[in-house]
């Protein structure tokens, strides 16, 4: 709620309907464009910036959803830049590709241009 700038009713309607400590990529996508509207420039960040890792570096096998504990890299924005962000993509991915040996996997999750 904080770090998005939103009231408790919105972030608790967003969770029971996204079923989990997730969120939907398009209700992302409709805060932004809510907080461009009234120029919330440290929440338009957050937001772009959990959508864009949740479509590349954290991409789930659901592409509709973007978990809520990523925001939390997003608390100071300054800071974050430091990251090293192809060395996580790359931990994920190859994660993400332990898990797709089992034999009833049928997808891959995680950001498959680097495939």
């Amino acid at each position: 709620m904080t770090l998005l700038g939103v009231d408790r009713a919105m972030a608790s309607d967003e969770l029971n309907q996204s079923r989990g400590r997730q969120v939907r990529l398009n209700w992302l996508r409709d805060l932004y464009q809510s907080c461009c509207d009234n120029e919330l420039w440290k929440f338009i960040a957050r937001a772009y910036l959990l959508h864009l890792v949740g479509c590349t570096i954290f991409a789930n096998k659901s592409a509709t959803y973007v978990r809520t504990h990523y925001l939390k890299l997003f608390r100071d924005l300054p800071i974050c830049r430091k990251y090293a962000w192809g060395v996580t993509a790359l931990v994920y991915f190859y994660k993400q590709l332990g898990d797709a040996t089992f034999a009833n996997t049928k997808q891959l999750a995680g950001y498959l241009p680097l495939l």
